[in-house]
């Protein structure tokens, strides 16, 4: 409730930061904010990243960002029956998505090779 009750308000992330008192606050603001993003940003990943590099956090955000890459890669597509149908379309220059592709293969890359994450314990 309260994920969802924090996409609902209408206020800036300056606003909302400015009510973080631990590195704990910044990180999980940075996670619900990177959480509900349709945009493609590693901003919110670096920074939990850097507040807590061993947070299994971290591998979930990794995943979001992934899981916006797929469907930006996705071709166009009509969903529905008969006459009564909606059209989704990502017309987009895919290059932007390569981008970000290519930031988050190193994000993940780095993170696997980071001593102090997680992502020791899973290999």
């Amino acid at each position: 409730m309260a994920y969802a009750n924090f996409h609902y308000i209408t206020a800036s992330d300056t606003e909302i930061f400015q009510y973080a008192n631990t590195d704990a606050d910044n990180f999980n603001i940075n996670a619900i904010i990177g959480f509900g993003t349709g945009d493609r940003t590693m901003k919110y990943l670096n920074a939990c990243y850097k507040l807590d590099p061993a947070n299994n956090v971290n591998a979930v955000l990794l995943g979001r960002e992934v899981n916006k890459i797929e469907g930006d890669m996705n071709e166009s597509f009509y969903i529905g029956y008969g006459e009564n149908y909606n059209y989704y379309a990502r017309n987009e220059d895919k290059s932007t998505v390569k981008q970000h592709l290519d930031s988050l293969r190193d994000f993940a890359l780095n993170l696997y090779q980071d001593k102090n994450t997680f992502s020791h314990s899973l290999a």
